[in-house]
């Protein structure tokens, strides 16, 4: 008779269907985690997963609808739930959260002033590698903005900030991968090469039961784009492949949220 999995193991699989963009089945385990955890009187996570329900649909998110919607939910009910425990660096994270989804939606006035609070907030905290990854994303912010030395700024601020916590490699190969497309839209192709093939190199590797398709997928896609741009054209095509490989494995909508990132790469 096989044992009823741990909420540990639970979050394993629901981060490995939000990591490859399979947005449903994410947010299905996150749900079912918060019942479990609800029982069991499990208060953090309860609040990871409703935080976790909400970011998995952001991978949705192209403009207002349903999906931002219940996504704002459930953030809105992970923060009953952080602010009730006194939790602030899930606060930090959350607000950091509702920032970038915000970003996703296009309202981009409305993101800034959250991005800010969860720095805020984490500044007060020893959560080193949440302030790095929530420094990195305001400067994507800034480039979603079209202000893109603001955005190199800010990145590299938070990369420093990362580099005292090498045990936070998801956060770090994340900040590497959004300096690439920054440097990308200056122009500076070597150096967004450098940094992509850097990022890529960590979600490459063995991380045991971990998945990474989403992420893989955002940088074969970026790394064709530098590819092409540099003269490699048989590393462009490969990446190219790899991209469309990875990507039609994802959610339509997750893929088309990755195509328009793409697109917005391009644009002068």
């Amino acid at each position: 008779m096989s044992k009823e999995p741990t909420i540990q193991e639970m979050f394993l699989a629901a981060d490995n269907f939000r990591n490859n963009a399979q947005v449903d089945k994410a947010v299905s385990a996150y749900v079912y985690i918060s019942e479990v955890a609800k029982e069991q009187g499990d208060m953090p996570s309860i609040a990871r997963a409703l935080h976790m329900a909400g970011v998995s649909l952001k991978e949705d998110v192209l403009g207002e609808g349903s999906r931002l919607r219940d996504a704002i939910d459930y953030f809105k009910q992970a923060e009953r739930v952080y602010s009730k425990t006194e939790d602030k660096v899930g606060l930090g994270a959350l607000y950091r959260d509702c920032g970038i989804i915000l970003d996703y939606a296009g309202r981009f006035e409305e993101a800034e002033p959250w991005l800010k609070k969860s720095i805020e907030i984490l500044e007060q905290t020893d959560a080193i590698e949440h302030l790095g990854i929530s420094t990195d994303k305001l400067g994507l912010h800034y480039l979603k903005s079209g202000k893109v030395d603001e955005a190199e700024k800010e990145i590299v601020k938070g990369i420093e900030l990362l580099k005292q916590k090498p045990e936070a490699g998801f956060f770090y190969a994340t900040a590497l991968y959004d300096l690439s497309r920054v440097l990308f839209k200056q122009k500076r192709y070597e150096d967004a090469k450098s940094a992509a093939e850097e990022s890529l190199s960590w979600f490459e590797a063995d991380h045991d039961q971990e998945q990474y398709g989403r992420r893989k997928a955002q940088l074969y896609g970026i790394l064709s784009l530098i590819y092409d741009k540099v003269g490699d054209d048989k590393k462009a095509r490969q990446a190219g492949d790899d991209y469309e490989d990875l990507s039609g494995k994802l959610d339509s909508e997750a893929e088309k949220v990755l195509e328009k990132d793409l697109e917005e790469l391009t644009k002068d």
